[in-house]
């Protein structure tokens, strides 16, 4: 088997902070236009917990998704 190389590490890990940064605009956008903010928001009064572990597993989902296409 193949081992990864670095380059194709770091390509893979910009695409899931790619992922998880367009989840946050989507995020930040819906909360601005609706004008309601959790009273739970933690981070920078925003963002909740649950939503950041949302993203992260968002995030993860689709970047092994993606890279399993990519080997197909």
């Amino acid at each position: 088997m193949n081992k990864p190389t670095l380059k194709s590490l770091l390509k893979t890990l910009l695409y899931g902070l790619g992922v998880f940064g367009v989840y946050i605009v989507i995020i930040v956008l819906l909360r601005l236009f609706s004008g309601r903010v959790p009273d739970e928001a933690v981070i920078f009064n925003f963002f909740t917990k649950n939503d950041l572990l949302i993203g992260l597993l968002l995030a993860c989902i689709l970047t092994f998704t993606h890279q399993r296409n990519k080997k197909i």
